[in-house]
């Protein structure tokens, strides 16, 4: 049996951990900053991260990724899976595109917005390359916690991946999906290169038996999932 627990970090970061007894899998770390909660929440939900075997990064961005080297520092024998695209920009063989895309802003930026984008590029700069030790691919099956099946998700950004927990009848959205006010919406548009392609994500996900969605920016939404995706569907194509 698989047992599911969400990791709530800062009231707005939403790790998840599964668990089927064997291995036990964290999918997405916070900012470095709250790697420390990340901990402490873990701990009051009686999560052993000394059993922690795999964490899987759905994409780039510091909020899912930042934490990961103190993490592997304290628990050496986890594994970091991500996407082939996403390894790319993951061990820094191509600059992330985050990191580009304040650089291009500042150019322009003044005032609290000009700190602001300083400070996220001084993080992007101080990011160590991650190894990735298992790349995957679209459809790819990962034989734990019950089969997890990889979803390219792409739109928010090129290499994002989704993860659907076959047992459970769970789909991990990463950042592809956000939930506000109990209801689930598109990717955030302020933060996603291809809106269209992100909302052509959502559609692939109706093809899926899905009972609950978990989002890492809102938790967890349960009920009617395939209706609920419709209408992020239908909502986005009527503007």
């Amino acid at each position: 049996m698989v047992m599911l627990t969400l990791l709530p970090v800062d009231g707005w970061m939403n790790p998840v951990v599964l668990d089927d007894g064997e291995s036990l899998v964290l999918i997405d770390c916070p900012l470095a900053e709250n790697y420390n909660d990340l901990l402490d929440v873990a701990k009051e939900n009686s999560v052993d991260f000394s059993r922690l075997s795999h964490v899987i990064l759905t994409h780039q961005d510091g909020d899912h990724v930042a934490s990961i080297h103190q993490l592997r520092t304290d628990f050496p024998k986890i594994k970091v899976v991500a996407s082939a695209i996403e390894r790319e920009y993951l061990e820094k063989r191509r600059k992330l595109i985050r990191q580009v895309q304040c650089e291009e802003e500042l150019k322009s930026a003044t005032g609290d917005r000009k700190k602001e984008l300083e400070d996220a590029i001084k993080m992007y700069h101080a990011l160590k390359p991650i190894h990735v030790d298992i790349a995957v691919e679209d459809g790819q099956v990962l034989d734990i916690c019950g089969g997890m099946k990889i979803v390219a998700s792409p739109g928010h950004m090129p290499g994002h991946i989704s993860v659907y927990i076959c047992e459970l009848k769970t789909l991990v959205t990463g950042d592809s999906m956000i939930m506000e006010n109990g209801a689930l919406q598109t990717a955030n548009p302020v933060y996603t290169l291809d809106m269209d392609e992100s909302v052509r994500t959502i559609e692939k996900y109706t093809k899926y038996d899905i009972e609950q969605v978990v989002c890492y920016h809102g938790g967890i939404f349960k009920g009617d999932c395939r209706t609920a995706l419709e209408k992020v569907i239908y909502d986005y194509n009527k503007e």
